[in-house]
């Protein structure tokens, strides 16, 4: 039986793609995890002390720029 050089080709090219394609989900899929969980921490209120003082992010930008608000620590008093 003769086959020809483009049936080859794509019998190839479907067997790749059947071999992969679980593969390439998996990455996919951790890749989307990790990025909401980077997105999830970011939107979310974070509080970061640094030295006495409670800083808030209060916002981040699309630029990703952050707003910080200076918090009234109240053991301190500052």
């Amino acid at each position: 039986m003769i086959v020809s050089y483009i049936t080859m080709e794509i019998w190839t090219g479907i067997w790749i793609l059947v071999r992969l394609l679980p593969t390439a989900l998996i990455i996919f899929a951790g890749v989307m995890i990790i990025e909401l969980g980077i997105e999830f921490i970011q939107k979310k209120k974070i509080e970061i002390r640094i030295l006495n003082w409670n800083m808030d992010i209060s916002e981040v930008t699309s630029n990703g720029t952050y707003y910080f608000r200076r918090c009234y620590d109240y053991r301190t008093g500052y």
